[in-house]
């Protein structure tokens, strides 16, 4: 159910990660050397990709959106789990492979400079159209963010978008 009522059933669907954002207290990139240390102010965990920006801005308009992407059976996963339950999203419909490695994204944002950003894909490249199947025809808006980024969506010429 969406604002004013509406009945649409909205289906996020693809990329998903952990952002990792350390905190800078000073210096810039420059300062980044071999064996030196460079002291943080702190850190925030936040959900990344498609699959959790988009559900949580439609959630915080008042939609309940259908989230389907994929992670590890590890911690990484456990916190954007955790994350997605305390935006009031229920994370169960994120396929959990065993044995996986979530992805995540460390974002490095010194100041004064655009930010970098340390990607791992993870799970996201074993992530498939085959995942968005469930429920996509009682749907009435379909989202899949990012298929550049995962690579079943891109390798042998795209041939894995055939549904």
């Amino acid at each position: 159910m969406g604002p004013g009522g509406l009945g649409m059933r909205i289906i996020v669907a693809g990329h998903l990660c952990l952002d990792i954002i350390p905190h800078w207290q000073t210096g810039t990139l420059a300062g980044l050397r071999p064996g030196k240390m460079v002291q943080m102010e702190g850190v925030t965990f936040s959900t990344g990709g498609a699959v959790s920006n988009t559900g949580i801005a439609l959630k915080r308009l008042g939609f309940d959106p259908y989230l389907v992407a994929r992670t590890g059976d590890d911690h990484v996963g456990d916190i954007i789990r955790s994350i997605l339950r305390r935006e009031k999203i229920n994370p169960d419909s994120i396929a959990v492979s065993p044995g996986a490695t979530t992805s995540y994204t460390v974002v490095l944002n010194p100041p004064g400079t655009d930010r970098i950003f340390l990607h791992y894909p993870g799970t996201n490249d074993s992530f498939s159209v085959q995942d968005v199947q469930y429920g996509t025809a009682e749907a009435g808006l379909l989202h899949f963010g990012y298929p550049p980024l995962m690579r079943q969506m891109y390798q042998d010429q795209g041939v894995n978008l055939k549904l």
